[in-house]
């Protein structure tokens, strides 16, 4: 009896240790990067303990495969929202280094996305304040340091042929699960033609309101003159209603000079 079932044993045995040793082999493809490797079915076909134990291993990976798959899609959607919406978006690690550059960046600064991953953004944006032209890179600074900040005003980005381009926006802190700092996202617009508009329409009040300041007070002056000498009653009623919409005219012109100076 022992006879027979020693080499069954063996067989079983045998068959066991080859079986483990492939899960083991497999386990150690997963490790070294081959995350889409299986094992073979029919190895694993059995109900024994070993064969059940193998079906399971097989469904582990792949609800691991399909997680991983839900990941990388909803990276890539991510990562094309990112790279297609109309502001420049630029994300830095915490050792300043760009890691994301999307395509409205590119065009604003001049600079493709090859180029400047890797790099240290101060290296690549180029952020200067003022008509000094000094460096402004405090907003980016407060968000490595866990704070939302709103660039200041008056900030142009050098663009890569030495131009100047007006910018504005925000930057904030990229956080783990944990509520660590890991980086920051830089977010810009170009606001070079808001600032021209801006400007123009500055000048056109400051303009429109210097050259109606003399005739208004000119006739503010006679009008005070004509009521001085009106005797009618009923007229003088009239211009005294006229001279009170004309000192209105006269304080809204005044506001809207000291606004554009």
């Amino acid at each position: 009896m022992l006879a027979l079932l020693a080499p069954t044993l063996w067989i079983t045995v045998r068959l066991s240790t080859r079986r483990l040793n492939r899960m083991t082999s497999t386990i150690e493809q997963m490790v070294s990067g081959n995350e889409h490797t299986r094992l073979p079915e029919e190895m694993f076909a059995s109900s024994d303990e070993v064969g059940m134990l193998g079906t399971s291993f097989n469904h582990m990976i792949d609800r691991i495969h399909s997680a991983q798959s839900q990941l990388e899609e909803a990276k890539a959607k991510s990562d094309a929202i990112l790279l297609g919406i109309g502001d420049g978006v630029v994300a830095v690690d915490m050792m300043g280094n760009v890691i994301l550059f999307n395509r409205a960046a590119e065009h604003i600064s001049g600079h493709s996305a090859s180029e400047v991953l890797g790099k240290p953004y101060k290296d690549v944006l180029c952020f200067v304040r003022g008509v000094e032209r000094t460096p402004e890179y405090s907003f980016i600074e407060k968000a490595l340091a866990g704070s939302l900040a709103v660039m200041p005003e008056g900030v142009s980005l050098i663009h890569a042929d030495g131009s100047f381009i007006s910018v504005a926006d925000s930057s904030g802190p990229v956080l783990d699960s944990n509520g660590r700092v890991v980086g920051a996202v830089i977010v810009f617009r170009d606001v070079t033609h808001e600032r021209e508009v801006d400007r123009m329409k500055s000048e056109f009040v400051s303009v429109a309101s210097h050259q109606l300041r003399t005739p208004l007070t000119h006739a503010l002056w006679n009008m005070e003159l004509a009521l001085q000498d009106c005797k009618d009653k009923v007229l003088k009623e009239k211009l005294q209603i006229a001279y009170r919409s004309m000192q209105s005219v006269q304080k809204l012109i005044r506001e809207l000079t000291e606004v554009s100076e």
